[in-house]
């Protein structure tokens, strides 16, 4: 039988399958997140699934929201970054992710789901990111189709190196979800 687990960063073992939020930790999701690139690698230079996360969570006012934008690909940590087309292939990822993405969520006491406006403008943050890292987001049509609206405030894209991101992921989460 094969094992249903990958090994992270503090050594925790944690099934992909059955999540158990006692293996799950904030410095495993701030780590693997701030070497996780998105687009699959592919821009200009290296952009990080947890600087994305900052990133979307500093688009909300309220405290709650920042918190679960903050968090929303979390589970990413362990699944990795899987680009939209693989994932509208195959479903199964998708019921996946989501499992998994509960159990992160219910390890920090965070509210599951987050609201639509979360999705929304992760959505349209994903394309001006494509668009200041070097994507042709005008291919995108399946992706940006459902996109309503735009950002709340120009952003521009720099790229941080994966110790900056991981430490103001951390920083972060300590501020919105724990509040200090």
């Amino acid at each position: 039988m094969m094992n249903t687990w990958i090994e992270t960063w503090t050594h925790k073992k944690v099934d992909i399958f059955d999540p158990d939020p006692d293996t799950i930790c904030i410095e495993d999701i701030a780590h693997h997140l701030s070497f996780i690139n998105r687009f699959a690698g592919a821009t200009n230079e290296p952009y990080s699934v947890a600087q994305h996360s900052i990133l979307l969570s500093s688009l909300f006012d309220d405290i709650e929201m920042a918190g679960q934008a903050l968090m929303h690909d979390a589970a990413e940590y362990c699944i990795t970054d899987i680009p939209n087309p693989i994932k509208q292939k195959f479903r199964n990822i998708q019921d996946i992710e989501k499992n998994f993405c509960e159990a992160v969520f219910d390890k920090f006491d965070i509210f599951y789901p987050w609201p639509l406006e979360i999705d929304r403008l992760d959505k349209c943050l994903g394309k001006e990111e494509g668009l200041q890292l070097g994507k042709n987001v005008n291919d995108w049509t399946n992706y940006t189709e459902d996109i309503i609206g735009v950002l709340p405030r120009d952003i521009d894209i720099i790229p941080w190196g994966w110790q900056q991101a991981e430490q103001a992921f951390l920083k972060a989460f300590r501020r919105l979800i724990i509040n200090e």
